[in-house]
Formats: C-alpha cells, sequence, structure tokens
C-alpha cells in the first residue's frame, strides 16, 4: 500500500538487486530476451561490422601535441587506445584495449609540453575513479611509459597542469578535496581550500604556473572563483576572482590571463587580480545577435595569443579564430552543421610558444574528422591563422524543420537523410531526445545511427525544451514541471514527422539514454500508438523516488523535491512509471541497464518493464537486456558491438527496414 499522498508502487521490491525475487525476476527476463527479440539479421550484422570497421583509427576526441609530438585518443577495433605519433619515430602504443576491452577511457589530458599524460578509465562501467600518471618524458619505442598510480582521484576527474605540478580532485563524487602531484619526484601534498566543503572543484591551467579554480555545492551551485600561482616548491594563496556574479558560458586560462565569454569576451589577468587590484577587462563585444560562445580556447604564442570562438545559435555552429590584442578581426572561420569539439594546446619548439590547437568535426553519415588551427611561424601577429583540414571530407546536408508542441511553441527539429536525393521519401526513421540539464543535442556520428541511415533509414534529433540549445529560458521551460513540456515536445514530433510524409504510418522508433531515455518513456506511456518502437537505455522512470539513490540527490534543481507536494505533482504528470495503465498496446520496447551505474540505479528501467510486461494487452515483446559489466554509459568492447545488430534488427522489424545488398560496398 502507498503511503499518504504518494503512488502506488507494487514493484518496489525490484530496488533490492541482491533480494532472491528479484534474481528470479533477471533470471526470468534474460531468458524472454533471448525469445522476445527476433533472431537477429545478419545482414544488420554484416553492415553494422563494416561500419565499425570503416570507423576503426578515427579518432575520439582531439588531440593535442608538442615539438611533434602528437597525443591521439582513436577507436581501436572493438575498443580505445591512446597513442603517440613521433615525426622520428614510430607509433607508440600508450593504452590499447586489446581484443576484448572491458574499459573506456573517460578522461585524459596532456601537460603543456606532452612529458605527462594523466588518463582516467571507466571498467566494467565503474566511475569509481582513480587516475593514471603516464611519464612520456622517459618513453622509448620498445618501452611502455612508466605509470603513477593515484587512487584517490575522484570520479570525473578534475585535472590541471601548473609548473611542475598536476592537480587533481580527490575524494567522492560530491565531495572533493584537492591534491598535488609534484611531477619531478612523484611525491603528492594535500592542498588547503579557501571555502569550506563539501565542495565540487573545476581547474583550469594556464600552460604556465597559474590555475583557475571553480567551488561549488555538490548541487552544483557556484560559491567562488579562484587563481593562485604554483611555482618552485608550491602554490602561492589563493585569491578570489571576480567572476562569481559574471554570466558566462566557456573559460578558459593562458599565460595569467583568464578569459570568460558569453556573448562578449571578458579578461582577467590573473597576477593583478591575486594582489587584489582591479584586473578585469572588457576584451569583445560583437553587434547586437552575435551567437552567445559556448567554448572557448586560447592557444598560440605568448607575445600574439589567439582565441577560438565556438558560437552556437539554436542549430548553427560556427568556429572563429581572433587575435587576442585584436579580436574585432576574425582571422578564419569555419561553419558546420554539426558537433564540433576543440581540444588543448601543447607546446611548440623552444621559444615559439603554443602554436597549434586541434579540433573534431562529426558528420552523422561519414564520421568524425580531426582539423587543425595553425599560427604562422613565429607568431607574426600580421599573418591570418589557417584552418587545417583533410583534403576530402565529406558533408551530408542536415536540414532542419520544425513541429508545433501542446502549447503551441514550435519545436526544432535535425533531419538526417540516408542520401541527398531522399528528402522527399517517407522512410523509416529513428528519433532521439535529450532535453535535460541544459545539454545541448548535437547532431554526431554514432556507429547505431550511421548504420541505419546506410542502410536506408533516416535519424531525426528532436531539441526538446530543457536543452542548452536556445539559452537559459529554452533549459528553464523543460526544467521542474515543465518537463511536461519536454515529453510533449517528443510526441509532437513523432506526430508531425508521420504527418509530414517523413515515415510511415508506423511511425518512428524512439532511441535515448539517462535523460533522454526518461523522456522517451513517458512519451511511450502517454502515447503508444505514436512509436514503432522504443530503446531506452539507462532511464530514470520512477520520478516519486528517483532522488533516493544514484546522483538522483544532485538533481533536485532540474527535476524538482518529490517531498514536496507541488513538485510532486509535476514529477507525477509524467512519471512514467506511475502512468501505466492496464490496456496499453505498447510497440516492442527494449530497456537496456548495467549493474554498475552509478548515476541511474538500474532498478528504474527494471521496474517500469515489469509494470508494462503486466499491463500491456499487445503481442510486442517487452524485453530488458541488463548487463553485470557495465555501468551509465552502456557495454563496451565486444558486448556492445553484439549488443548493436540486434537493436537494429529490432527496430528494422518494427518500421520495416532492412539493409540493402547494394550498401553492403558502400
Amino acid at each position: 500500500m502507498a503511503s499518504p499522498g504518494l503512488p502506488a508502487d507494487p514493484y518496489r521490491w525490484l530496488e533490492d538487486a541482491e533480494s532472491p525475487a528479484t534474481r528470479r525476476w533477471l533470471s526470468a527476463q534474460r531468458r524472454h530476451s533471448a525469445t522476445g527479440l527476433p533472431a537477429v539479421d545478419r545482414d544488420w550484422v554484416r553492415l553494422f561490422e563494416r561500419t565499425q570497421g570503416e570507423a576503426d583509427g578515427r579518432p575520439l576526441s582531439p588531440p593535442t601535441g608538442s615539438s611533434g609530438l602528437v597525443l591521439r585518443h582513436l577507436r581501436d577495433g572493438a575498443g580505445e587506445a591512446l597513442v603517440a605519433d613521433s615525426p622520428d619515430g614510430p607509433r607508440q602504443e600508450i593504452i590499447t584495449g586489446g581484443r576484448r576491452p572491458t574499459w573506456r577511457i573517460s578522461a585524459w589530458r596532456a601537460s603543456p609540453d606532452c612529458g605527462f599524460l594523466a588518463v582516467q578509465r571507466q571498467h566494467h562501467g565503474h566511475e569509481n575513479g582513480g587516475l593514471h600518471l603516464h611519464r612520456l618524458g622517459a618513453r622509448t619505442a620498445e618501452a611502455t611509459p612508466p605509470v603513477h598510480h593515484l587512487d584517490d582521484a575522484s570520479p570525473q576527474c578534475a585535472l590541471a597542469f601548473a609548473g611542475d605540478w598536476l592537480l587533481y580532485s580527490s575524494g567522492a563524487r560530491t565531495a572533493h578535496t584537492l591534491t598535488a602531484v609534484n611531477l619531478r619526484d612523484d611525491s603528492t601534498h594535500d592542498v588547503g581550500l579557501p571555502v569550506r566543503g563539501p565542495v565540487r572543484l573545476a581547474l583550469y591551467g594556464d600552460s604556465g604556473d597559474h590555475v583557475v579554480m571553480r567551488t561549488s555545492t555538490p548541487e552544483g551551485t557556484t560559491t567562488g572563483w579562484w587563481t593562485a600561482r604554483w611555482a618552485g616548491d608550491g602554490p602561492s594563496a589563493w585569491a578570489s576572482l571576480p567572476l562569481t556574479d559574471m554570466e558566462f558560458n566557456a573559460l578558459d586560462a593562458y599565460q595569467g590571463v583568464c578569459y570568460t565569454a558569453g556573448t562578449a569576451v571578458h579578461t582577467v589577468d590573473l597576477d593583478r587580480a591575486a594582489q587584489g587590484e582591479p584586473a578585469q577587462a572588457l576584451l569583445l563585444s560583437p553587434p547586437a545577435g552575435t551567437p552567445d560562445v559556448r567554448v572557448l580556447r586560447a592557444f598560440g604564442p605568448p607575445d600574439a595569443p589567439r582565441l577560438a570562438i565556438l558560437r552556437q545559435a539554436g542549430l548553427s555552429r560556427r568556429l572563429e579564430v581572433v587575435a587576442a590584442r585584436h579580436p574585432q578581426s576574425i582571422e578564419t572561420r569555419l561553419d558546420w552543421p554539426a558537433r564540433i569539439r576543440l581540444g588543448r594546446p601543447g607546446r611548440g619548439p623552444a621559444g615559439s610558444g603554443h602554436h597549434r590547437l586541434w579540433f573534431l568535426a562529426d558528420d552523422p553519415r561519414h564520421g568524425v574528422w580531426s582539423g587543425t588551427l595553425t599560427v604562422p611561424p613565429h607568431g607574426d601577429p600580421d599573418r591570418r591563422t589557417a584552418i587545417e583540414r583533410p583534403v576530402r571530407t565529406e558533408r551530408t546536408s542536415l536540414r532542419t524543420t520544425t513541429v508545433t508542441s501542446r502549447d503551441g511553441t514550435t519545436i526544432p527539429l535535425t533531419v538526417c537523410d540516408p542520401t541527398e536525393d531522399a528528402a522527399e521519401d517517407a522512410l523509416p526513421t529513428l528519433v532521439t531526445v535529450y532535453g535535460g540539464f541544459g545539454v545541448t543535442l548535437e547532431p554526431v556520428w554514432d556507429p547505431l545511427f550511421a548504420t541505419w541511415l546506410r542502410a536506408g533509414g533516416r535519424v531525426v534529433w528532436v531539441h526538446a525544451r530543457g536543452g542548452g540549445e536556445f539559452g537559459a529560458t529554452w533549459t528553464r521551460a523543460g526544467r521542474g514541471a515543465g518537463k511536461r513540456n519536454t515529453v510533449d515536445d517528443l510526441c509532437a514530433a513523432a506526430r508531425g514527422i508521420v504527418e509530414r510524409g517523413l515515415t510511415p504510418p508506423c511511425g518512428p522508433a524512439a532511441v535515448a539514454a539517462s535523460n533522454g531515455g526518461l523522456v522517451v518513456a513517458a512519451a511511450l506511456v502517454d502515447a503508444p500508438e505514436l512509436f514503432a518502437a522504443a530503446v531506452c537505455a539507462a532511464p530514470l522512470t520512477d520520478m516519486a523516488r528517483y532522488d533516493v539513490a544514484g546522483l538522483g540527490p544532485l538533481w533536485k534543481r532540474e527535476y524538482g523535491d518529490p517531498r514536496r507536494p507541488d513538485d510532486l505533482r509535476g514529477l507525477l504528470s509524467y512519471s512514467p512509471y506511475h502512468r501505466v495503465r492496464p490496456g496499453l498496446d505498447c510497440p516492442p520496447v527494449l530497456f537496456v541497464t548495467g549493474a554498475n551505474d552509478a548515476r541511474v540505479p538500474p532498478w528504474h528501467a527494471w521496474k517500469l518493464c515489469a509494470a508494462l510486461q503486466d499491463a500491456t494487452v499487445g503481442t510486442a515483446s517487452i524485453t530488458l537486456h541488463h548487463s553485470s559489466g557495465s555501468g551509465h554509459r552502456g557495454p563496451a568492447g565486444p558486448e556492445a558491438d553484439d549488443l548493436a545488430p540486434r537493436v537494429l534488427t529490432m527496430l528494422g522489424r518494427a518500421t520495416g527496414l532492412r539493409p540493402r545488398l547494394d550498401t553492403m560496398g558502400r
């Protein structure tokens, strides 16, 4: 029986993963999954393997380099690798996954001279911290670089190199302390903080001796910005920076200057700020209507630094480079319709400063390519920075359309067709969504989506409220009780693409994870007739109890507090688990969970899966794929490669898409 004021919770017992009843239920789900999902179509297997194979060796994150050495994070068969390319020697494998990798690289950072490399990995999906510090300065062509293990590093570790030091956040995910490693002798030191805990830290190195630090509460509210100079045997005292009351989206530090950017770009002289002097100045104030800066990187020679500015307005992205001391003139520019990621600069040859910055650009059909922003030799301020990119860069023509949500709000969609001449065709379609935490949903290359496109299907990204595509107002409209708007936005998209003939009458199949999985699950329960199928990975589903485990206690700003009656009413207006009703006629649904998910407990998906299986009157299968060796990001390595063709087979069967034989060779 439910407590007063709380809804019924008939599957609460599934929250105990170790109970005999839950174990029996999971065993039954494994048997049901083996028979409930359609047999894997070998054509999907072959097409997925070909798509994956062509991506082998492609970058997973932007490279960095120094003095000719380039560090690269690459796809490596079923896994990942970190390698070092040198102009005067063979490629050196620093980290490689082998044939059956069970880990992912969650973060990595090289020192400015590329003498050291800090790497954090997730093994079997565990986000339990730890850091590996590789001493690349001692590398040889035959030997693996020496490694220093820093077991106390926090999950999602904050990192910064400063002088002869590596600073990193240690402790728990939500209660950081600060630790410093002396790179000369590997000794570690606890560093005092300028505020009382518990706090979370973010660190920014300036490619020199300065560090900028943000302190915030576990819930994410900023409590202060600070700087210190690390020279010799330790730091100067922490000095407050005048940033707390400023509104900005991006921050970087470089050669003693801190840059912040929203629409305008400001600077703070770190040495003057440390002495308590006025140090803030307006650097760049573009004309009204200029898109906001989303990412900022400073790089180039110290006497002529450049700023790489990534702007985004709605669904358009523009990468610009300006001279930091003469910022009104754009030296070079790249417009791109999908995700762009900026790397971090490294030091050039002695005396030349930092002169190169790598970036990555995604294309949903053709993959990810790497380019560089190169400052002319010797930092000549009269010569322009150049964009260097592959000679042959294929580019998919993405297009946008809109639908109208239930309250009349216009919701943009990004559409990717399988070929340029298929825009008018009704094609089997996948829709994906996120709509939360101010995160911008961007078109990216994903092996599952790329295989779908190659088979002749269409992919649609739904830019629902709650995301960061259109600024703070758009984000707030999908927060708290506004998450109901986000669900309505997805339903409007599914309905709209059928009405416009973009997909057959069966409707699209929806695929999303985490907060996006919550949105898909809520839309599916509300309007199952709109969807041909759904895949929900690591979703929240019980919004009356989302805050009792995982990272739920940190998310009350996003969802509301279930202990407040008004917030609870808002949560129950879309909570998928509580909106299941007898007689639902669901399409095929697959839930994907990992036993080591520290963010969203897998019982969220289990409870909704059980509720739907008991409530549905249709013949479609409601199935669960639960992995004992994965976490929030899903399976890695061979398990991920085995799961993808099963998902594609299910979605293809539901929407009518079969891999065409003529696509196998492309």
